[in-house]
């Protein structure tokens, strides 16, 4: 039996209070159900679908909704699969753990959203990136060159997202507008038009 009602626990976030935090809660669940959807064996999947990301928090406010502690671990974890996966051995536990600390105390990192930047260890498998030892200041500084193109295409969907939402205000605005001789008629209204008289 559950002791707390599954709607009610998706809503515990680390920010409460924040309705961003308890929108992100709601949309991934708690953050077992959240670590599930961002598993490493999903690396491939999130590279190949980045450039739908648009809607994805960005690191900064996952950690505001799950916790920094939490997010860090989970950032650990993907880099400990990455590192199994390209059976790279000049990295220790130390390493890890400074590496995901790096990453979420970084400023301009924290502003990319999760799906980009869980795809630079899908790039680093890739080979896109190369990286003579996974030591963290070899590591952040591919990491930081990435974020470069990262965020300007991060900003680039973020702008046609926006554009695509004024457009469909003004889709919608022009198919809900009515002349004002319509107005009047719908409302038996009788007097002129208060716009025209101001002009």
């Amino acid at each position: 039996m559950d002791l707390i009602p599954t709607s009610r626990a998706m809503l515990m976030t680390a920010t409460p209070q924040d309705p961003r935090c308890v929108a992100i809660a709601e949309r991934y669940g708690d953050f077992t159900a959240f670590a599930n959807k961002w598993k490493p064996e999903n690396l491939s999947y999130i590279a190949q679908n980045v450039d739908n990301s648009a809607d994805t928090p960005s690191l900064v406010m996952m950690m505001l909704t799950y916790g920094q502690e939490n997010i860090s671990n989970h950032i650990q974890l993907v880099l400990i699969w990455v590192v199994k996966e390209m059976r790279e051995t000049n990295i220790n536990m130390a390493d890890i753990e400074k590496i995901s600390k790096l990453i979420t105390e970084n400023k301009k990192l924290r502003l990319l959203n999760y799906a980009f930047l869980l795809t630079f260890f899908a790039k680093i498998m890739g080979g896109e990136y190369d990286l003579y030892s996974c030591k963290p200041h070899q590591f952040m500084a591919a990491f930081l060159k990435y974020a470069e193109t990262a965020r300007v295409r991060q900003e680039e969907m973020e702008r046609a997202k926006r554009q695509a939402e004024e457009e469909r205000a003004w889709q919608e605005h022009r198919k809900n507008a009515i002349t004002f001789e319509e107005f009047k008629r719908r409302s038996g209204y009788t007097g002129d038009n208060p716009i025209k008289q101001s002009v």
